[in-house]
């Protein structure tokens, strides 16, 4: 199999603005169940298959071949303690041994698309395995049973519906990690509480009041004072689809 020939297509699932720093959704449109004729297909380039030898942590696999592979796209628990001493995190430790459960000692098969590192050297892939006779999105079952959150890096939103989809189950399920507080969707209109959680990803929900497009920036304003309530900024580049006022779920 080689990675410039063969293609992976994923069903679509939801309709959403792929953003470089956040993605800004509609509340209700990330919510609801796709309709037939919004169907679209997200497409992988296909890449080599090999043995995952060990789990490193909640979203990164040591291959046989030497190489580290980063989870794209499902971002697992961290703890919201960052002191050096903080003790075991029982989300981050349910998601390693989630994806231990599922991958370790078996074959993958790797795909990929847009950004092929990242800043650790480490692959940026999706994973697919065969269980049961069923073919496996490692991604998606991480998500849809809540060992992860739907994210994305500079040049890698590929399948971005499809992340927000199986995490969409496993939210309105509460399973997993939705059912711990560290996780919870935070109110834009509390922008003072918000700071708590600066260099953190989070789940920002509100009424956008403003768009402000700039040279190289868009500006979701939730309020009519950027300068004390919460603002998302959005590299102009990376807009696919206009954002009009709203209510919208922002991610960064």
């Amino acid at each position: 199999m080689t990675a410039s020939r063969q293609q992976i297509r994923l069903p679509a699932a939801a309709a959403l603005a792929l953003l470089l720093v956040v993605w800004a959704t509609s509340a209700q449109a990330e919510d609801q169940q796709p309709q037939p004729q919004q169907e679209q297909t997200c497409t992988l380039q296909a890449g080599p298959t090999r043995s995952v030898v060990r789990v490193v942590d909640a979203e990164t696999v040591l291959l046989d071949d030497g190489e580290e592979v980063r989870l794209i796209g499902a971002l697992a628990p961290r703890s919201p303690d960052l002191k050096p001493d903080a003790g075991p995190w029982p989300p981050e430790e349910a998601a390693a041994a989630a994806l231990r459960d599922l991958v370790a000692g078996r074959s993958v098969e790797l795909a990929s698309s847009g950004r092929a590192r990242d800043r650790y050297g480490r692959l940026l892939a999706h994973l697919f395995l065969e269980e049961n006779g069923e073919r496996v999105w490692v991604q998606g079952r991480l998500l849809s049973t809540g060992h992860a959150r739907a994210y994305g890096l500079p040049e890698s939103f590929a399948c971005a519906r499809e992340l927000l989809a199986h995490e969409r189950v496993a939210r309105e399920a509460q399973a997993g990690l939705w059912a711990n507080a560290a996780y919870a969707t935070r109110a834009a209109q509390e922008a003072g509480k918000l700071l708590r959680y600066r260099n953190s990803y989070q789940i920002v929900e509100g009424s956008i009041a403003r768009v402000k497009a700039a040279k190289a920036r868009t500006y979701l304003d939730f309020g009519p004072d950027w300068r004390t309530d919460f603002s998302a900024g959005i590299d102009a580049r990376r807009f696919c689809t206009p954002i009009r006022s709203g209510q919208r779920r922002s991610r960064g």
